[in-house]
């Protein structure tokens, strides 16, 4: 059962929504206002960790919730619907499809959402002790690397970095919000889903952090490989964007070869193949939405020809795009 909150203005509403983020107890809320739009917001407290579902629709005005925390914390936050600001020393832009996997020491920020924009994200903040004791394994080289790693850096990336989630952290995600299940038996398919996602993030992040630590090449500089890795961590939040091989080489100050070469070298793909993946990556979310519509997604990946598209997602996933777009307006 969800609280009714009016609030007077939007100096009420901003406050009230920062308090109960940072506070993180169990609630839930729904606000709704003339001029700014509605809100839900709903938080559960489990023993290491708490999950926080909010939908936003705002209206005339844009709305700035200050948040801050006080104590190192481990974020696994998933953008479902929409678009936000996070400003601290930098700006992140956090949009639909994008996840963060980050430990955060004591820092203040402020979420900043758009007038007229509709908002879906699932957060989990996670205690740094069931990191730590996930990752205290000295016979296994990642949990190894990885506990070492976070005990002496405090941080797995930089802060304003964003990922793209796959189809799994997707069907994760899902499964989460769609949960079947109440009481005990809800909390303990929560508790193992948490350590799914978990792993698979841990995973990614060894194997972003190892490809940093190739063994030297003749061919490439060491400037040359921080490039190859700023490409792609830029790659993973504009790969909708229209980019060609001599675009990215301008931009990032490689030639055509140490592009082409260094990409393939560090991460066993082309840049051609691995914006490919991620466009299909993201059509797969996409086509679960509601009111997904086929034709308009594969005209906003870049695909001149629907059949073109089909084809390619039916060699990625195994059947089309429209099987999963039916497979989904018929389960709604």
């Amino acid at each position: 059962m969800s609280d009714l909150i009016y609030p007077h203005s939007k100096t009420e509403l901003e406050h009230h929504l920062s308090e109960t983020i940072i506070r993180n107890h169990t609630t839930r809320f729904d606000i709704t206002h003339q001029r700014l739009g509605q809100c839900s917001l709903a938080i559960d407290k489990y023993q290491d960790f708490s999950l926080m579902l909010t939908k936003y629709q705002t209206m005339d005005l844009s709305i700035q919730v200050p948040l801050k925390r006080e104590e190192n914390t481990l974020v696994m936050g998933f953008l479902l619907k929409g678009t936000y600001h996070l400003s601290c020393t930098c700006q992140t832009t956090m949009k639909p499809g994008s996840r963060m996997f980050n430990l955060f020491p004591t820092f203040k920020t402020t979420m900043q959402i758009p007038s007229e924009t509709a908002i879906e994200d699932l957060i989990f903040k996670v205690q740094p002790s069931m990191l730590h004791g996930m990752l205290t394994s000295s016979d296994d080289p990642m949990s190894d690397y990885l506990y070492k790693y976070t005990v002496k850096k405090g941080r797995l990336h930089p802060f304003r970095t964003t990922f793209v989630m796959d189809a799994e952290l997707w069907q994760m995600v899902q499964a989460i919000k769609n949960c079947p299940y109440q009481g005990k038996m809800k909390q303990l398919y929560i508790d193992s889903q948490i350590k799914l996602m978990l792993l698979h993030q841990l995973a990614f992040t060894y194997k972003l952090h190892k490809s940093r630590l190739e063994p030297a090449d003749p061919k490439l500089t060491k400037a040359d490989i921080e490039k190859l890795h700023e490409l792609r961590l830029f790659l993973e939040t504009h790969f909708l964007e229209i980019h060609t091989l001599e675009s990215l080489s301008r931009q990032y100050g490689l030639n055509l070869f140490k592009l082409k070469y260094g990409f393939k070298k560090l991460f066993n793909t082309s840049v051609i193949k691995w914006l490919d993946d991620k466009k299909l990556q993201y059509a797969y979310q996409a086509l679960q939405q509601e009111n997904a519509y086929v034709v308009e997604i594969a005209e906003a990946l870049g695909y001149n020809h629907y059949n073109n598209f089909s084809a390619a997602f039916k060699r990625k996933f195994g059947f089309s795009p429209q099987q999963l777009s039916n497979k989904y307006m018929m389960a709604g």
